[in-house]
């Protein structure tokens, strides 16, 4: 949400008002599903057990395609291609690997704002591993919000997503290859029920969210 904010702001004073407009739209949209989120944790919170019961199995690629199809991916154009016949994982995982994405997201958005988002989701046996790339910024580019923004936030991000994943039995790559940046979860994935509805039993399938 403060990224977004900034680079309204770094729209505004430089006159462009239709990208600062667009911004603002996105942070209201972050803002709501922010409190959705918080509402849950609270009433969580509020159960009073001692310890969270384990929830079922849920849908990894839905997960992850509702973080992509929400307003910062929509902005980025964000794509998602899932490969291997796609089966249900713990509740716990699916949602460290939505929170793989969401961050790949924020930090293309601070850092190479522009660059092109693909994510892959691939299914292995007893593992699931989610893969989000973006281009490199250019090194002096004229885009403004560049380096205004990519000093936003507490810089922990990707060190609280590490621990996240690693809760679940995973682990959390990060880094430069070239000129890409790749943010890369392997997290278990033992068969634990059905296939989705309506998850085809093919190999592969690409989707675009």
């Amino acid at each position: 949400l403060v990224v977004e904010l900034d680079a309204a702001d770094a729209g505004l004073a430089v006159g462009r008002t239709a990208e600062a407009s667009a911004r603002i739209r996105t942070s209201r949209q972050l803002a709501v599903d922010g409190l959705r989120e918080a509402r849950a944790a609270v009433a969580e919170l509020r159960s009073g057990a001692d310890a969270v019961p384990e929830r079922g199995p849920a849908d990894p690629v839905a997960a992850v395609e509702s973080v992509l199809r929400g307003p910062v991916g929509v902005q980025l154009g964000a794509s998602l291609d899932v490969l291997g016949p796609a089966r249900p994982v713990g509740a716990e995982v699916a949602a460290a690997l939505a929170a793989v994405a969401r961050e790949g997201l924020t930090n293309a958005n601070k850092h190479a704002p522009g660059a092109r988002v693909a994510a892959t989701l691939a299914f292995e046996p007893g593992t699931v591993r989610l893969e989000v790339v973006n281009g490199l910024a250019a090194s002096g580019s004229a885009a403004e919000p560049v380096s205004a923004l990519s000093d936003t936030g507490g810089g922990a991000g990707l060190r609280g997503l590490r621990e996240r994943v690693h809760a679940v039995g995973g682990r959390l790559e990060a880094g430069a290859e070239g000129r890409r940046w790749v943010l890369a979860a392997a997290c278990p994935a033992p068969a634990i029920g059905p296939a989705a509805p309506g998850d085809p039993a093919a190999t592969s399938r690409g989707t675009r969210a």
